[in-house]
């Protein structure tokens, strides 16, 4: 990686935290970004994402239809 290519992307990194700080000041934005996903998820949370995923087993969609896998 040449040091042109770090800066640039430190100066792209600059600029997104930037908008992120201003973004934080408005209450009319809702985020869409990815997330920090440094951040640990609680153990509820992941309780709860199983508990939903385990009730769907099986009618999950990537299964496919039933009628289409019969047929």
């Amino acid at each position: 990686m040449t040091s042109d290519t770090v800066k640039k992307g430190e100066a792209a990194t600059s600029l997104r935290y930037k908008m992120m700080e201003r973004a934080s000041s408005r209450e009319d934005l809702i985020s869409l970004g990815r997330g920090d996903p440094d951040l640990d998820t609680s153990a509820e949370i992941w309780g709860r994402a199983l508990r939903k995923m385990e009730a769907r087993a099986d009618s999950s969609p990537v299964r496919g239809l039933g009628e289409l896998r019969e047929a």
